[in-house]
């Protein structure tokens, strides 16, 4: 955002995100500079002391970031955070039933929710629209009944496939990434690596998740 404002979103556990969202004003940024500054390790280290009255979030992070920073380059410093700004958004994949009804029609987070880990609950809601935009052009260019359960089925036949498929998908990334077995992120990492490499297949990728 503009004049060093920032919007975050920060996914994790529930029971972290509920401790995570009580912490005192300086101990939250101080913790927001961990996660971006520090290895995982100390964030881990970090969440382990949670409910520590003698930890100092502060004083962990500025002798620990001082050692870090004299590694990499790192992104700026988060300086301050709005009163009442955090708030918690429990994440569940989730898909109706059905999209239409007689004179109903559900798109974007109505019609189905999905993990923000790939960004794409935008893109869905939005090929939502462009569908039932054209859906609705094809009614009255044909003088039907905008609210007829048979025309509206257009949408829903097109829409609903697609947004399982990417549905499915994304769940699975999520429950990927969050999984800390050993063998399973090594194969993780050369599949990454390898997807990387390989500029084609990497290419395709990033135009289906961008809906082209």
């Amino acid at each position: 955002m503009q004049d060093g404002f920032a919007s975050m979103v920060w996914s994790t556990t529930p029971a972290l995100a509920s401790k995570i969202r009580t912490l005192p004003k300086n101990d939250f940024i101080n913790l927001v500079n961990a996660a971006f500054r520090l290895r995982v390790a100390d964030l881990e280290y970090f969440f382990s002391q949670f409910g520590n009255d003698n930890f100092d979030i502060g004083f962990e992070f500025d002798w620990r970031n001082n050692v870090e920073a004299k590694k990499t380059s790192l992104p700026p410093l988060v300086l301050n955070v709005q009163e009442k700004s955090r708030a918690g958004f429990p994440l569940r994949m989730r898909n109706a039933e059905s999209y239409v009804d007689e004179r109903v029609v559900l798109v974007g987070d109505a019609a189905h929710t999905i993990h923000p880990l790939a960004g794409q609950g935008l893109n869905q809601g939005l090929a939502d629209v462009q569908c039932l935009a054209k859906v609705i052009e094809y009614g009255i260019t044909t003088g039907q009944d905008l609210g007829n359960l048979q025309l509206l089925r257009n949408y829903s036949s097109e829409r609903y496939l697609s947004n399982i498929l990417m549905l499915g998908a994304v769940d699975k990334l999520h429950k990927l990434f969050g999984t800390k077995i050993t063998p399973l992120v090594c194969i993780r990492s050369l599949g990454l690596e390898m997807i990387n490499r390989i500029g084609p297949l990497k290419s395709e990728i990033m135009k289906y998740a961008m809906g082209i």
